[in-house]
């Protein structure tokens, strides 16, 4: 049996209040153990380019769907504190690709494991639900996640 429009609506205000809090703790600094703070977007790009050596900003731009401009501020923060190296590739050298420095990787490994602690909270929360129930969520936030790309692509083109 297919949803209904109210129990749609009221699906998609859970979302919303969900995706609120979520960018109030996304927007909070993450202290680390030598005493540096980074924020998520930060921590994101570590973790992308610490997942693929030699990524760009431009592929970061992409990836994170930010524009080029603000995928290379973030760059450029991480680069000054010493978390990323920046070096000029072999057939351009007007692209610089990056690596993690050993702080950056020392930092995002840290950060890794206080998000395996969260993600095993979270765990432990969902005891009642199947892995199954999972999955079927999964799926009911891949949907709304494609119609969302589809409404914005359709805002930019009028």
């Amino acid at each position: 049996m297919a949803a209904t429009r109210d129990e749609l609506y009221d699906m998609l205000n859970t979302v919303f209040a969900f995706t609120r809090l979520s960018n109030i703790n996304q927007s909070l600094p993450r202290p680390f153990s030598n005493g540096e703070t980074l924020y998520i977007s930060e921590i994101y790009f570590l973790h992308l380019i610490g997942s693929e050596k030699g990524r760009t900003v431009t592929e970061l731009a992409g990836a994170t769907f930010r524009t080029l401009s603000a995928a290379s501020q973030i760059v450029t923060r991480l680069h000054r504190k010493g978390l990323v190296d920046k070096s000029a590739s072999p057939r351009d050298r007007k692209v610089q690709r990056l690596t993690l420095t050993e702080k950056g990787r020392q930092m995002l490994d840290e950060q890794l494991a206080a998000d395996a602690c969260y993600y095993d909270d979270i765990l432990s929360a969902l005891g009642e639900f199947s892995s199954g129930d999972v999955q079927q969520v999964r799926r009911l936030i891949d949907v709304l996640t494609g119609k969302t790309l589809e409404a914005i692509q359709s805002k930019k083109q009028k």
